[in-house]
């Protein structure tokens, strides 16, 4: 596992050209399309709105994205939309923008962008501000904020499967859910060359 250096967030040059990369199934995403690429263009914007239907189309758009060098490419969406895109502009220096319409949203919480505000957002992007943090690489995989394994998994993975309740309240359902039959598990763990086994309920790696 390895650590690179990763553009993202959007900054001080002219912003005049995007994709605008929509999740229609997140949870908030529903009307605020329009209105993001509306502000976009009120402002001088050159929009490209790309929605698919499947995480195969998402990735497909994200890759062409990224190879068609746009001032950013605007994910609006969750965790899972900005994770995904993330794994086709690592190394190209083409930003990430975020106009967070997820459950939880914890990507645009760490980087201070508006949750519940996409006019707010859109403010950000049109600063244009580019910052460059760092993603831990899985195998050619790669983790923007946290890679967790254990009880935060076995959460997530619970939560995504449910239907309802929407938003945050998803979440809290699934650990409560999830504590009544969790066990903790077995990990190997090679730390500086010395390996450890220890029983825990969760291994976090955080960037």
């Amino acid at each position: 596992m390895s650590r690179r250096r990763y553009v993202r967030a959007v900054g001080p040059r002219e912003l005049s050209d995007v994709v605008l990369l929509v999740n229609p199934a997140a949870a908030r995403s529903g009307g605020r399309a329009d209105t993001v690429a509306r502000l976009l263009r009120e402002a001088g914007v050159r929009v490209r709105t790309c929605t698919g239907t499947s995480i195969a189309d998402s990735r497909r758009f994200a890759a062409r994205a990224a190879a068609s060098r746009p001032d950013a490419l605007v994910v609006l969406g969750g965790d899972g939309m900005a994770h995904l895109a993330a794994q086709a502009l690592v190394g190209t220096g083409v930003p990430l923008g975020l106009v967070p319409a997820g459950s939880g949203d914890d990507l645009a919480r760490l980087l201070g962008v508006p949750r519940n505000d996409p006019a707010a957002a859109v403010a950000v992007l049109l600063r244009h501000t580019t910052r460059a943090v760092d993603v831990i690489d899985v195998d050619g995989t790669c983790v923007v904020t946290v890679l967790a394994a254990g009880f935060d998994s076995l959460v997530n993975e619970r939560a995504n499967a449910l239907a309802w309740p929407r938003g945050r309240l998803r979440y809290h359902l699934a650990t409560l859910a999830e504590l009544r039959v969790f066990r903790p598990l077995s990990y190997r763990l090679v730390l500086d060359g010395e390996t450890r086994v220890h029983r825990v309920r969760s291994v976090s790696v955080e960037v």
